[in-house]
């Protein structure tokens, strides 16, 4: 379940909630059969809902600042878009669309170097870089948060490491913290079972990610119509040189 969404975790900020941490290890305690329950059905409903909106955060890169993105998933279609705030250079990617083979990034600073390429263009397409782009990485925890089927419940009561933490209140509403393993946890809604944050790092705790999470039926991704769009592959030249240093 939640195992492959922790590979491409980063380091990030909290966004909202009590700010508090987790938890400790003396203070959790083994799951419930029900609590359990809850947990192994998180991602599946998120599938079931199909959709979101979202907000993470996460460090733009070993030399610090951050990456902030607000915007919508399909869980259905593995597709999504957002908003993205960095501190990376004049010629940062502002907005991103995304689907399992494509990114399309906006860059305003090189709006203008684009169109001299195409002249309606003003999205940039390249394919995914997920081992070395931070924002690809956020995309990829975003978009594998949800799965086909529910876990077995039986399996994560064996699990060790899998515990409850404490119960909470996150933007109004009551939720129960579940940890999955050593650097997994999930808020999530006891009444519906939805999963409302989520939460993880890598193996030296050193890059978390937060992915605040607000359920929403109704999301669909429009993709951009093609005149709109040129590809990486078109302005290798400028994109090599001007786009290297942005998430």
């Amino acid at each position: 379940m939640v195992a492959a969404v922790c590979a491409a975790s980063l380091a990030v900020s909290g966004c909202g909630g009590s700010g508090e941490p987790p938890s400790t290890a003396s203070s959790e305690r083994t799951l419930t059969r029900q609590e359990a329950s809850l947990l192994a059905g998180a991602l599946y409903r998120n599938y079931r809902t199909r959709g979101a909106r979202f907000q993470a955060a996460a460090l733009a890169g070993p030399g610090g600042g951050t990456i902030t993105m607000v915007g919508e998933v399909d869980w259905k279609l593995h597709q999504g878009r957002a908003k993205v705030i960095s501190d990376a250079g004049k010629d940062r990617v502002t907005e991103v669309a995304w689907d399992p083979s494509i990114a399309l990034e906006y860059r305003p600073g090189m709006v203008k170097a684009v169109q001299k390429v195409k002249p309606t263009a003003a999205l940039i397409a390249r394919t995914p870089d997920r081992d070395h782009r931070r924002l690809d990485q956020i995309i990829e925890v975003i978009t594998a948060l949800a799965t086909t089927k529910r876990e077995n419940v039986q399996l994560i009561l064996q699990r060790p490491q899998a515990k409850f933490i404490r119960e909470d209140v996150l933007r109004g509403t009551k939720v129960v913290l579940l940890r999955y393993g050593p650097r997994t946890v999930v808020w999530v809604n006891p009444k519906t079972g939805q999963m409302l944050r989520f939460e993880s790092s890598n193996k030296d705790r050193t890059a978390p990610i937060v992915v605040d999470i607000e359920p929403d039926p109704k999301v669909r991704i429009r993709p951009p119509k093609p005149e709109y769009v040129v590809s990486a592959r078109e302005i290798a030249d400028l994109y090599a040189k001007r786009a290297q240093t942005s998430p």
